[in-house]
């Protein structure tokens, strides 16, 4: 209800009394000793991000979230702050907070409760692999430095951190969709797509099951109508015209 209610005094009083008035009452509670108080403040700045100035949402709000995802003790309330954190990312224009949200993705995988970790996967690396996406950057600097770090791992001299590993692999496992979802939206066939007439439906064990509706390949491109159609196109240049300048295909080959 107070989280309705700050929503709609938001949206009618636009960005300058929000961040004058909204909040500076969230930084003042995010210590307080009950936890309610704190949750409320984590869903608030990510009810509060499409009502907040764009340099506001990427240096004050970011810098709040990042410190209650550090320092707070409630399970729920850093389940929560990921949430945000994964609203926060889909308004962020900024190509230089790219270094922040990978050690935001980093720093919530190695969180110690398992809610949190499941928020990461389900919310957060959708939505920062989206953002990635759109600067371009998801297969030359996100995957590649998650790449570098499994690496560093398995080379490493006194002996194999099993947990990290793990956790690293698990982020890499939920990229997977958002890196075919590229594959198919940058192949050679993607103008010949027609969504007219019957499309077949995709075989169920064509992919396993996602851990959310954001890690569905079908809702990174659209629709499952326009997944299908794509995934026809798709083994058809497989099999009768192969890779040849299918650039992101390439890039899977050869580095994965």
């Amino acid at each position: 209800m107070i989280l309705t209610g700050c929503v709609a005094f938001a949206r009618h009083v636009g960005p300058t009394r929000v961040e004058a008035e909204l909040l500076p009452q969230c930084w003042e509670q995010i210590n307080h000793k009950y936890s309610e108080r704190r949750l409320l403040v984590a869903e608030a700045c990510g009810a509060l991000a499409p009502y907040l100035p764009k340099e506001i949402r990427s240096s004050l709000v970011l810098s709040m979230l990042q410190q209650m995802l550090a320092e707070d003790k409630a399970d729920m309330v850093r389940e929560a702050v990921v949430k945000s954190l994964a609203i926060i990312m889909g308004y962020i224009d900024d190509p230089d907070k790219y270094s922040q949200g990978f050690e935001l993705m980093l720093l919530s995988l190695g969180d110690p409760s398992e809610r949190v970790v499941s928020a990461i996967h389900q919310v957060f690396i959708p939505a920062f692999a989206a953002w990635t996406t759109e600067l371009g950057i998801l297969q030359t600097t996100l995957i590649p430095s998650l790449l570098a770090r499994i690496e560093k791992l398995l080379k490493g001299e006194h002996g194999l951190d099993e947990h990290k590993l793990h956790m690293f692999l698990s982020a890499l496992q939920s990229l997977i969709p958002p890196l075919f979802s590229v594959v198919l939206q940058n192949a050679p066939f993607t103008h010949r797509l027609t969504l007219q007439g019957d499309i077949p439906p995709i075989e169920v064990t064509r992919f396993p099951r996602p851990a959310s509706p954001l890690q569905d390949v079908a809702t990174v491109v659209g629709s499952r109508e326009t997944l299908s159609g794509l995934l026809i196109l798709y083994d058809y240049q497989l099999e009768h015209e192969g890779t040849t300048g299918w650039n992101s295909l390439l890039w899977v080959v050869n580095q994965l």
